[in-house]
């Protein structure tokens, strides 16, 4: 049998096989952060209240006996810091309007990954219990994440407290 001398080792020009496709193979599921609320903040410190109802107890009375009141418990009032959080892409326009593989515009491509960066950063934070800090001239603000805080009043009472990142 003839080899033809023209044949895909030999042949210039040809095509690639390349996906257009990007996988990303990161983790970035967020089931703390997820869960939680997102409220506005009108100060770089925010507090709000909380309440828990008395534990339930057998609660009958005599017909016609006199009432007698107990002393009523106080809310109690939690409070957090805003936190700033950054990422920052830089695509030249040149880059961002040439055909890619896997993504047309690389600025919302890295906007969409720096996005789920962030995400991930406050979840770590939840996780780490990340004390919250007033900041300084020279010091960034922390905002308080307290994952048996976020856990209690996420999951068991469909309370969901979290601060907006600003």
């Amino acid at each position: 049998m003839a080899v033809s001398a023209t044949n895909s080792y030999t042949g210039k020009g040809i095509a690639e096989s390349f996906e257009d496709i990007i996988f990303d193979i990161s983790p970035e599921d967020t089931p703390l952060l997820s869960m939680a609320k997102r409220m506005s903040a009108g100060q770089t410190y925010h507090q709000w209240q909380t309440d828990a109802l008395a534990a339930a107890a057998t609660n009958r009375a005599l017909e016609g006996d006199d009432a007698s009141f107990a002393t009523l418990a106080s809310t109690t009032v939690l409070g957090n810091y805003t936190q700033i959080s950054r990422k920052t892409v830089q695509i030249s326009n040149t880059y961002d309007v040439v055909r890619k593989y896997g993504r047309k515009s690389e600025v919302a491509y890295q906007l969409m990954k720096a996005g789920k960066e962030m995400k991930r950063d406050m979840e770590f934070a939840i996780v780490r219990n990340q004390a919250s800090s007033a900041g300084g001239a020279a010091t960034a603000r922390s905002i308080w994440y307290n994952s048996w805080f976020l856990r209690r009043y996420s999951c068991s009472t469909n309370r969901r407290y979290s601060s907006n990142i600003h």
